[in-house]
């Protein structure tokens, strides 16, 4: 039952869930992990996030990280203008807003847009809603549309 923009869980006394919907993604792959990638969406029925952030970072290889996240924005498009596209939905998690790889991932769904939509764009590293306000405004600008945005806080001053 929906009071004031919460489910009232009446299962167990006290207990409320979000009003929205909670996206469930069953896998992030990694950019480099675009075989199995391909496998996942040929089996239909998941949401599948390709991830752009994390699984390209080299802490002690700023050359060698800026190369990876290059090939991993070129993989996605390849992928996306592939047969494989048109099977379920996916999710894209970009790197963070206000960083020149956030810049370039916006500009990637930029160049996709409109023919491909990701249904939801994970944002990381987010400390206020002002980021995600801001991030919504760019990417409008920029053409880039989704079903949600999905902020992560990975901080906490992003809880405060």
């Amino acid at each position: 039952m929906r009071d004031g923009g919460t489910v009232t869980d009446r299962s167990t006394p006290g207990t409320a869930v979000p009003s929205f919907d909670v996206l469930h993604f069953s896998t992030v792959f990694p950019g480099r992990a675009l075989p199995r990638l391909i496998r996942r969406i040929e089996s239909r029925g998941v949401q599948v996030v390709y991830d752009l952030e994390d699984t390209h970072w080299i802490p002690t290889d700023a050359a060698l990280t800026t190369e990876l996240k290059r090939r991993a924005r070129r993989d996605l498009a390849e992928l996306l203008e592939s047969p494989f596209a048109s099977g379920p939905s996916f999710g894209v998690k970009v790197n963070a807003f206000g960083t020149e790889d956030g810049e370039r991932d916006i500009a990637l769904l930029a160049s996709l847009a409109p023919r491909h939509r990701p249904h939801a764009i994970i944002l990381p590293k987010v400390e206020s809603a002002a980021t995600v306000e801001a991030f919504l405004r760019v990417c409008e600008a920029a053409g880039v549309t989704c079903e949600e945005v999905v902020p992560l806080i990975e901080t906490t001053r992003g809880v405060d």
